[in-house]
């Protein structure tokens, strides 16, 4: 770290104090900064971004103070927690605050400073930290002013773009190794992405997909009009650009969202992967088949894609991949016919299934015990809108039994979401906010079990394992949980209102999980928290912490705040 970067500053709280203890005073001496001769520091906006939820913290970047700030509840052997409160300095103006794939570690992307009066100029930044301070944080020079930032689910990949359109150059971004240390001009390598009136309006990975005899690390870059496919491992061969047209409309192709049938290495006839794409007003999915081609030259991609247009009844609102039998199908949901469209992506047959209600929602169990045998399922729902009721369309066999494979029931209330639980063929209804009830859908049995519990617009958290859901009522001091093996719910009362529940798995460290709790976020600005035990909440063993986010506010480090700013 250099001298401006002094090291973490970890400060740990009191032993945490029990609920009901008073506030903290906190900000008195803020009537201080109306005094003549101050610094600039004191002008800046209070700027605090988060929470987020990391394996065994929470964390906040401080943007007046340039640094993050984390929180790690550590369980006593005897019940209660201790907190860690840890504050890291980052780079000039932070921007956003994200995890890493495993939420083991921080990212943050600052803007830097061109430099002032007892200021050196700093080049924008990605900063992978770690959230208890231990380790000297990796820093990415980035070299533009992103404001947006994809991360591959491995972990292994980030890329920075513009979100907004007034950067110098939108169709710039830059390609970031995470799993490899910051090196000058090949980690981060910036991009140029080719342009056709247009710029990235997205960035999605295509991981581990298999092209020919290998495994290929693919980013997908979605534009009005045509994608753009970047082969990460080959930044130096040029990219590819597929152009979307949709026959039947004059709208422009904007694609919004994608599915992917990986392919097969193993297939002794090369399965060919697929991604299909949809876009808002387009009565079309396209499919992108690519396929080895090893005969290209060096500054190509040794794969080309291929699209194929398939029309159907209407414009898709959502989409999912199965197994048919003869490899990937593809199942279009469009609420407007009501209706499905079961898709074979290599001979662009299409087989339509009438709904007997609307719906715009698929969700794919791939396994589930009928009185036939093990199925392939689809649940077909709409959020909201009044619609209570929902379709399960038996996959197998789909494009020879049709409408015979489907079965309506009624969920009792519209449904906003559908979470997982730890039965993979049990699922949570959280219904509408006027209800605000919450429901167990079995999928194999086809029924709906009520609970006795309301949410409406409250918090909701899951159990790392899904054994239990925690809940929160606006405006009310409580919490509760919902213990799914048993259907019991227990209310807890807490001191203040909740705003946010987070439910920590923890870190590894030796063969215990560090951070593993229940925090509840109370959602003040200078900073309360109240940790519980995870797998068994109660009051006894609960403890709080506040001003947190205060502390230190009203410091200044000469060697990073020394005059005044030119940004």
């Amino acid at each position: 770290m250099s001298d401006s970067h002094p090291r973490p500053r970890p400060r740990p709280s009191p032993p945490g104090c029990p609920l009901g203890a008073p506030a903290l005073a906190l900000l008195a001496a803020l009537a201080l900064a109306a005094c003549g001769g101050r610094d600039e520091i004191w002008d800046r906006v209070r700027d605090v971004r988060g929470p987020l939820a990391l394996a065994g913290h929470l964390a906040w970047v401080d943007a007046a103070l340039e640094e993050l700030v984390t929180v790690e509840a550590r369980a006593r052997d005897g019940g209660g927690f201790d907190f860690l409160v840890v504050r890291q300095p980052v780079g000039r103006r932070p921007v956003l605050l994200a995890a890493s794939a495993d939420r083991t570690r921080a990212l943050v992307v600052t803007h830097g400073t061109t430099g002032g009066a007892g200021y050196e100029a700093e080049e924008e930044r990605l900063y992978r930290l770690d959230p208890t301070g231990r380790e000297a944080p990796a820093v990415y020079e980035l070299r533009s002013p992103f404001d947006a930032l994809a991360l591959s689910t491995d972990g292994r990949w980030a890329v920075a773009s513009f979100a907004s359109d007034d950067a110098v150059n939108p169709n710039e971004l830059a390609v970031v190794r995470l799993d490899q240390p910051p090196a000058p001009d090949t980690n981060p390598r910036l991009v140029p992405v080719r342009t056709y009136g247009s710029r990235p309006l997205a960035v999605h990975f295509l991981e581990d997909l298999t092209i020919g005899d290998r495994d290929r690390q693919i980013a997908l870059i979605f534009s009005a009009r045509y994608v753009t496919l970047i082969d990460l491992e080959h930044l130096d061969r040029r990219m590819t650009t597929v152009f979307l047209s949709a026959r039947a409309s004059t709208d422009a192709v904007v694609p919004a969202a994608l599915a992917v049938a990986p392919g097969d290495a193993t297939d002794p006839d090369g399965a060919t992967p697929y991604v299909f794409l949809r876009a808002p007003g387009i009565a079309d999915v396209f499919a992108l088949a690519l396929k080895d081609n090893p005969d290209a030259a060096e500054d190509q991609n040794d794969f080309g894609p291929t699209v194929n247009e398939i029309p159907v009844p209407a414009p898709p609102d959502d989409f999912a991949v199965f197994d048919g039998p003869e490899g990937a199908l593809l199942l279009a949901v469009h609420g407007r016919t009501p209706g499905v469209t079961a898709i074979d992506p290599r001979t662009t047959a299409a087989w339509d299934v009438r709904l007997d209600a609307a719906a715009t929602r698929v969700q794919i169990f791939p396994d589930v015990p009928t009185r036939e045998g093990r199925r392939q399922l689809a649940l077909l729902w709409s959020p909201g809108a009044g619609q209570t009721r929902a379709g399960f369309l038996v996959l197998d066999d789909v494009q020879t039994r049709l409408r015979r494979n489907l079965e309506t029931i009624d969920l009792g209330a519209p449904v906003q979401q559908v979470l997982p639980t730890g039965d993979p063929n049990r699922v949570l209804l959280v219904h509408d906010a006027f209800s605000g009830r919450l429901s167990i859908l079995d999928v194999a049995d086809r029924t709906v079990e009520p609970l006795g519990v309301w949410v409406g617009a409250g918090a909701l958290a899951t159990h790392p394992e899904g054994r239990a859901f925690f809940f929160a009522t606006p405006g009310r001091d409580a919490i509760s949980e919902l213990r799914l093996d048993t259907g019991h719910a227990e209310e807890l009362r807490l001191d203040a209102a909740p705003a946010g529940l987070y439910a920590l798995p923890g870190r590894p460290v030796g063969s215990t999980l560090r951070g593993r709790a229940l925090l509840v976020d109370h959602g003040w600005s200078s900073g309360y928290l109240t940790a519980l035990p995870l797998d068994a909440p109660d009051r006894a063993g609960a403890r709080s912490i506040q001003g947190f986010l205060a502390e230190g506010f009203l410091d200044t480090d000469a060697d990073r705040h020394p005059a005044e700013e030119v940004p």
